[in-house]
């Protein structure tokens, strides 16, 4: 089963390192503990005004008030523009092809950055060795629905050390793993927050060992027992939706699913997608995911793509373990119609063309740095063709 912890958690580290200086440096070594949490919703409380304002050629914009400290309220006409900047992305990712091959008239459409429904904001503690800091180091904004509330219940003397314990307790894990595969040094990217939170809970007196986690690895906790029996276990594959979409947020792309009783858009590491020794590597499983949604769920002996049925079998797996689906997701190989997936899939970065580079340039300061949705992937970084041509059967 995908371990709903590690997945929380690492997506918690991806959203407290993310900065410019993030992809130029390493990411995760720059991570520290925090050292306080604002109450409520971002910095904002009480109603405020929102608005959903695209280019005239598109359409009419509109202003709507959200009263930020009503949940109800806030989650409501925030997924309603956000509804609607996912629509005017894809018209965007439409006319950006257009300028991209030079057709007679079209022009630049800037991508929109939709509203987060949880965030809270938090400040980080001073490095404990001086190293230069900028503004995308002095606040952080986090987006997650379990610790909003947990946050907003705790007095924040309790929170803040449970929270830092949260992170600690998985770096160690980390720390623990590279010494079981020899490569713990200087160089390993948690040495450097390994020695932060521990000089942060040893300057602040506490004992690591007298403080609960805010997320229990033994079970028992609300936010893991969220997942326990799946993401949607009473769905039928019919009923799921798997996209692959860009995001200013990570150098590898998003994965949104939906079913009749989950919506949610997040980095691949939340859904056991990536590798646990390299957070922001992915790995096989969702290359063989990639694959099918690049074909649009069907990999036919004429599309010659080569996957291995050991491949096949283990992201077939994955998925019945993520979703709580019993039923094989996947069909079983066949001469005629290859694998064919039992759910819907695709790549909205699959396109003529090629955006990824002049995406991550667009707007990477944005005061809501959210998912842009929709441009399209280079056809260079297609699966390589090889399906043996007498029988028509995958190589293995």
């Amino acid at each position: 089963m995908v371990d709903a912890v590690d997945s929380i958690i690492h997506d918690l580290i991806l959203q407290l390192v993310k900065s410019d200086k993030a992809y130029q440096d390493s990411g995760i070594s720059r991570l520290l503990p925090i050292e306080q949490v604002y109450k409520g919703y971002g910095l904002h409380n009480g109603v405020q005004k929102i608005s959903f304002d695209p280019p005239e050629e598109y359409g009419k914009s509109y202003e709507i008030e959200v009263n930020l400290s009503d949940d109800n309220d806030r989650i409501i006409k925030f997924t309603k523009v956000n509804n609607d900047i996912q629509k005017y992305n894809e018209w965007a990712t439409g006319e950006c092809r257009k300028y991209d091959q030079e057709m007679e008239g079209s022009k630049w459409q800037k991508p929109m950055y939709e509203y987060q429904l949880w965030q809270f904001v938090v400040t980080p503690a001073k490095p404990n060795n001086y190293r230069k800091v900028d503004m995308d180091d002095m606040m952080k904004s986090i987006d997650s629905e379990e610790l909003y509330h947990l946050k907003e219940s705790l007095p924040k003397n309790e929170f803040v050390p449970r929270f830092n314990k949260t992170i600690y307790d998985y770096v160690r894990m980390r720390v623990d793993e590279a010494k079981e595969m020899d490569v713990w040094d200087e160089n390993n990217i948690w040495y450097i927050p390994n020695q932060e939170f521990a000089h942060w809970f040893q300057a602040k007196g506490l004992q690591i060992a007298d403080i609960d986690s805010l997320i229990k690895v033994d079970g028992g906790d609300d936010i893991e027992e969220t997942n326990i029996n799946g993401l949607s276990p009473n769905s039928k594959w019919n009923e799921v939706t798997i996209c692959i979409e860009p995001t200013l947020k990570s150098d590898i792309p998003n994965i949104r699913i939906t079913t009749p009783v989950y919506n949610e858009c997040s980095h691949p590491s939340k859904f056991g997608f990536t590798d646990k020794n390299q957070p922001d590597d992915t790995n096989q499983p969702f290359e063989t995911l990639r694959t099918f949604a690049l074909l649009g769920g069907e990999l036919t002996a004429d599309k010659k793509v080569h996957v291995s049925e050991k491949q096949v079998s283990r992201l077939r797996t994955h998925l019945s373990e993520l979703f709580g689906i019993t039923e094989p997701s996947i069909s079983n190989y066949t001469k005629l119609s290859g694998w064919r997936c039992n759910f819907s899939i695709s790549d909205k970065r699959h396109e003529e063309g090629g955006y990824d580079d002049v995406i991550h340039q667009i707007n990477s300061k944005s005061a809501r740095n959210q998912d842009a949705l929709s441009h399209t992937i280079d056809r260079e970084e297609e699966p390589e063709i090889q399906i043996d041509p007498e029988t028509g059967e995958p190589q293995m």
